[in-house]
């Protein structure tokens, strides 16, 4: 019996050492080891962070901390300069412009238009469109002023598939001064526009407008509107 016991206690030992040979290196639990920081102390432990030792794999939060991308920035809304409002709201609605337009060889014609103001563009624009009653002129204009520049701006478009883009101050004693150049099919050309109060009722407005030609400024129209 003594005997039996005794093969039996040297077999187990034999197959134990057998087992612990078949097992590799590197996941053998190295002896006297001492388990990693946890807790506060961990992140004070390693340069991986709070809460984790060196070498420690990122928990999931962490992880998605690291690979979240950051949200982009709002963008700025620009909210139109109030004055575009002030003067949509003053001079909108129909007008009936009279006048005349001048050749260039000291005659003229007669122009007759009919001329409607609104606000387009929630109070951006203000929109201006002729209509000649007299001629087969048409043309749209867009005006708006740029608060940081302290300055209007306007574009026409006509239906001859020619087109201004001019600039002014804005009302200075009594009188807007546009200046600005035309352009179109035949070329370019600069122009001059005036824009004047005529009359104590402020129901009229008196326009004229002159070209550089040949070295000199020259006369090419004046009309008066009335709502």
């Amino acid at each position: 019996m003594t005997r039996t016991l005794a093969l039996v206690i040297m077999l187990s030992s034999a197959l134990a050492v057998a087992d612990e040979a078949r097992i590799p290196e590197a996941s053998k639990p190295a002896p006297n080891r001492k388990p990693p920081p946890t807790g506060a102390s961990a992140g004070s432990a390693s340069s991986g962070g709070p809460g984790r030792a060196a070498g420690a794999p990122m928990d999931r939060d962490q992880d998605m901390r690291v690979m979240r991308p950051m949200p982009p920035p709002k963008p700025i809304v620009q909210k139109p300069a109030p004055e575009v409002a002030a003067f949509g709201k003053q001079y909108a609605g129909t007008w009936t412009c009279k006048g005349n337009t001048m050749r260039g060889d000291g005659s003229s014609t007669p122009l007759t238009a009919s001329v409607s103001v609104r606000l387009d563009l929630d109070n951006a624009w203000v929109v201006t469109s002729l209509v000649e009653k007299s001629g087969p002129l048409k043309w749209t204009e867009y005006r708006t002023y740029d608060a940081v520049a302290k300055q209007w701006s306007r574009v026409q478009l006509a239906n001859t598939s020619g087109y201004v883009v001019s600039t002014s101050l804005g009302e200075q004693g009594g009188k807007w001064t546009w200046t600005g150049t035309a352009r179109s099919p035949n070329g370019s050309l600069e122009l001059r526009d005036y824009e004047q109060a005529d009359g104590k009722d402020g129901k009229a407005i008196k326009l004229w407008g002159e070209a550089m030609l040949g070295g000199s400024w020259t006369k090419l129209y004046e009309v008066t509107c009335r709502k």
